[in-house]
Order: structure tokens, then C-alpha cells, then sequence
């Protein structure tokens, strides 16, 4: 399955998708937790332009130095999963266009969603959860499970693998019955 998984990644495409899909989600999951006080910002009038960029920054990727190296590996590792369980997906999509088994669509699903669920600290704010849990007044909740809600990363690759794997094994059967 390793063979399989390096020839779809192994195409220009797939591989460009791989990077540009990597950053983008990265871009993504570090700006929707603070995008509130980054929008609030910009709407700010006589502030210079270069310092709305420059708070865009630090709120962006300049606290990535004050992270612990689990949540920085973990949010890098979850975007990459993402996006190659997606690459995956997309290969075996285009292979089975007629018959498309529904549990490869919800493993899929399954595995992005929970991963998002855990992408951020109880600090600044899960992606999904912290929302969630804030309406509900219950995200102090969090501090009693064991890691602090970072199981939810855990349990989110852990899905995705499930997914990628999968996938992969349905794309090494025949195409024939």
C-alpha cells in the first residue's frame, strides 16, 4: 500500500496539491481561531497599513514560537493527513466515478472533522470545538481530560489513517467484480 500511496503522490499534480493544499489548510487553521480579533483590527481607521500586516502576522504565525511543540507538530501533521488522505480520496473517486462505496466517504469525513475538533489549544481556541463548548459554557471542561482536549488530534489522525488506509486498499482491488 506504501507503493501505491507514493505512485498517486508521486505526480506533478498530486504533488503540487500536496504543498499548495498543505499551506492553504496551515493559512487557514491559524487565522479562523483569532480571525475576530484580526477583522477587528483591520476595521480600525488611522492605523498605518503596515502595522494591520504586521498584527496580521504575529497573530497568524508569530505565536507559533510560543507553542509547544506538540500543538505546532500536531497542526502540521493533521494538514498534511488532510490533504493526502484528500489526494487519496480524489484518486479513488476518479477510479470508482459509478460505484462509490459510502464507507470511504464517511471515514473520510469522519477523519477531517474530528481533526478539526482539535486543531488549536484551549487557549486560543479549537477550530470547532472551543466555539461549540464556549456557547455552551463548558470549555473549561477541557482541563479535566487528560491532555487538555489534545486527544482530539489524536483521535482525528487516527481517523484519517483509518481513511488513507482504506482508501487504499480499496484501490488495489480489481475494478471487476
Amino acid at each position: 500500500m506504501f507503493r501505491l500511496l507514493l505512485s498517486i503522490l508521486s505526480s506533478k499534480k498530486n504533488i503540487h496539491a500536496l504543498v499548495f493544499g498543505s499551506l492553504l489548510l496551515l493559512i487557514l487553521l491559524r487565522i479562523i481561531p483569532q480571525f475576530h480579533i484580526i477583522y477587528n483590527f483591520w476595521l480600525l481607521h488611522g492605523v498605518d497599513i503596515s502595522r494591520k500586516f504586521e498584527i496580521l502576522y504575529q497573530y497568524s504565525f508569530g505565536s507559533f514560537s510560543l507553542w509547544y511543540l506538540y500543538d505546532t507538530l500536531a497542526m502540521i501533521i493533521l494538514t498534511i493527513a488532510m490533504v493526502i488522505n484528500s489526494i487519496v480520496f480524489v484518486a479513488y473517486f476518479k477510479r470508482q466515478k459509478k460505484v462509490l462505496n459510502k464507507g470511504s466517504v464517511a471515514a473520510t469525513s469522519t477523519g477531517i472533522f474530528l481533526g478539526m475538533f482539535g486543531v488549536g489549544c484551549v487557549s486560543c481556541g479549537a477550530l470547532v470545538l472551543a466555539p461549540i463548548l464556549s456557547s455552551l459554557g463548558l470549555l473549561g471542561f477541557l482541563e479535566i481530560l487528560p491532555f487538555a482536549g489534545k486527544e482530539f488530534v489524536i483521535i482525528g489522525l487516527f481517523f484519517i489513517g483509518i481513511s488513507t488506509w482504506y482508501l487504499l486498499k480499496q484501490l488495489q482491488k480489481p475494478l471487476v467484480c
